[in-house]
């Protein structure tokens, strides 16, 4: 190594990438599969994908959503760290919850980790109709609208392997290629910063702590770039 140091940087695989223009169609897809779908297992996955596509949500947090989570017009997903700690500003270490001061270098500590706080998810006309549609579901195959929202058949939690199964399958069969479950985040942080222009805006909505976080999110497409520099001193010139 060269025995530098620098601020590192983090850019997704361009075979990960999943662009809006490319989850609109498979959005649509599955809201046409839903009216076919056979079974509560069938429904539930296919919703559950559109909810991480409409609020951006981890893989954990759309899987560990429960219905008491809605309050008032937001959708509140809490996720708790055991031992949530504070970093020090000065040397980057880890402090206890209870400490004030760095334990290394007497420097202050900085605030509780992201993952104490709590994340709000809004409530758009898109949400409330894939919420009203898991409502339908259980109704019609007999499960209660409580516990879990993409519950198990028995009402359990479900596994987050079995989901990402469930992704590649449906991917395979709509012809998209092989891409991560998290890319469904990566398309709504995209998606977010295109239509705002506004990386506080996406990053508020992704629950991230920082925009560096939520720029690294952000997919370009090859038509960006060609746009990026089209007529870029003709037009001044004129």
């Amino acid at each position: 190594t060269c025995g530098r140091l620098g601020v590192m940087s983090w850019t997704p695989r361009r075979s990960r990438v999943l662009l809006p223009e490319d989850a609109a169609p498979i959005a649509r897809a599955l809201w046409a599969q839903l009216g076919d779908a056979p079974s509560w297992p069938a429904a539930r996955d296919r919703l559950a994908l559109l909810f991480m596509l409409q609020t951006g949500a981890r893989t954990s947090e759309a899987l560990g959503a429960r219905h008491e989570y809605f309050s008032g017009g937001n959708f509140v997903l809490r996720r708790c760290k055991r031992n949530p700690r504070r970093r020090c500003a000065q040397c980057g270490a880890l402090g206890m919850r209870e400490a004030t001061r760095c334990s290394a270098c007497g420097g202050p500590l900085g605030r509780l980790s992201r993952r104490g706080d709590r994340d709000e998810y809004r409530l758009g006309e898109d949400l409330r109709r894939i919420l009203d549609a898991v409502e339908g579901a259980k109704r019609r195959f007999g499960l209660p609208p409580t516990g879990y929202v993409f519950c198990a058949s028995a009402g359990g939690r479900l596994d987050r392997h079995y989901l990402w199964r469930v992704w590649q399958r449906i991917a395979e069969d709509l012809g998209v290629p092989r891409r991560a479950l998290h890319s469904l985040r990566h398309a709504f942080v995209t998606a977010v910063v295109r239509r705002t222009r506004d990386y506080g805006v996406a990053a508020r909505l992704a629950g991230h702590a920082s925009i560096l976080v939520t720029s690294a999110y952000r997919d370009v497409a090859e038509g960006e770039l060609d746009d990026a520099v089209r007529g870029l001193w003709t037009e001044r010139d004129s």
